[in-house]
This record gives structure tokens, C-alpha cells and sequence, in this order.
């Protein structure tokens, strides 16, 4: 029925999977023991089959297109659900005082955060793509309520400058002054 090859095989996935503790056990001792030999091995690996590595990525992306765009849709819904206890879920806006809500999917209801401190902050990026790329431990807490973000609706946030946004309010603010006075003149 079986050849001695098959039975072979069919014996050594029976015996891995009653052991399985010893062998997960036996793995993790040989990559401790010998981790600078198999990430030189890995390099290599990669350098040298680099084209087949990056063809195999291409196709298993394209068989797999729904399945990794719902992974990474449920892999960003957690992380932003870890976030969701240290940021309001829902907030005014600073300027007009719009209801605004944390992890919205409607664009005009959602919060935008502002870099107050003119492009200075820890955080250089988008304040939202940083959320999505940083897990929600104590380290990062700190980072994130150290930067004091301001949160405004998706109208304010784009009119007010990163940088030099006093001298930007002063001069805007001037301007009014002087449009006012100009029509209560004609008044």
C-alpha cells in the first residue's frame, strides 16, 4: 500500500507532532546558540536569490490580494483600538469647536492632529500614520502625550501653517483689522 519513502515520511510528521515542545524547544536553543551564523546565512540568501525572492513576493501578492488587504484593515483596526483608550474617542476642535471623533471613517467628522511646535516634535511624520506604525505600550504613551498634539477638524487643520504660524496668525489677523476698518469707513 505504502512505500518504505511514505511510510517513512508519514512516520516522522506523526513523531513531530506528538514532540512537538521538544522540537519547538530544540529550535529556539540552536537560533540562540547560533544567531550571528544564520542571519550572515539570511543575508547571503537574500542577496543572492534576491530576483526569485522579490518574483515569489509579487506572485503570492497577487493570489492573495483580498486576504493581505483584510489582514492589514484588521491589523490597523487593532492597533488604532489599542490607541482609542489614551486618545479621546470623541473631541472639539480647537478653533471652531466642530464635534470631531478619534478613528472616524467620515473625512469631515474625523480628527486631524496638528504639529504645534513648528515640525519639531519626536514625531516627524503624520500623527496618524505614527499611531498605525507604533504599538500602544508605555514607551510610546510617553512619546505621544509628551508632543501635546492639537486635534481640529478637517477645515481648520489645513489652513493654519506648520511653520512660522505665529508671525502667519499676526499678519492674517492684521489683514482682518484692516478689511474691518476699511468697511466701516464706507459705512
Amino acid at each position: 500500500m505504502y512505500s518504505n519513502k511514505e511510510k517513512e515520511k508519514k512516520w516522522r510528521k506523526e513523531y513531530r507532532d506528538t514532540h512537538k515542545d521538544y522540537f519547538r524547544e530544540y529550535g529556539k536553543k540552536y537560533q540562540l546558540k547560533n544567531k550571528d551564523k544564520l542571519k550572515q546565512y539570511r543575508i547571503e540568501y537574500r542577496i543572492k536569490n534576491k530576483i526569485e525572492i522579490r518574483e515569489r513576493n509579487r506572485e503570492y501578492q497577487r493570489k492573495n490580494r483580498l486576504k493581505i488587504k483584510r489582514w492589514q484593515t484588521n491589523f490597523k483596526k487593532r492597533r488604532l483600538d489599542a490607541w482609542s483608550k489614551i486618545i479621546p474617542k470623541q473631541a472639539n476642535c480647537g478653533i471652531c469647536g466642530k464635534l470631531i471623533k478619534f478613528n472616524s471613517t467620515n473625512f469631515s467628522e474625523s480628527i486631524h492632529f496638528d504639529h504645534r511646535y513648528e515640525g519639531m516634535e519626536v514625531i516627524k511624520v503624520n500623527p496618524s500614520e505614527w499611531l498605525l506604525g507604533n504599538e500602544c505600550n508605555a514607551e510610546n504613551i510617553e512619546i505621544w502625550k509628551s508632543r501635546n498634539f492639537g486635534m481640529l477638524c478637517n477645515k481648520c487643520n489645513p489652513h493654519l501653517p506648520t511653520v512660522n504660524r505665529i508671525d502667519w496668525l499676526e499678519k492674517a489677523l492684521k489683514y482682518a483689522k484692516q478689511s474691518y476698518v476699511s468697511n466701516v469707513k464706507k459705512l
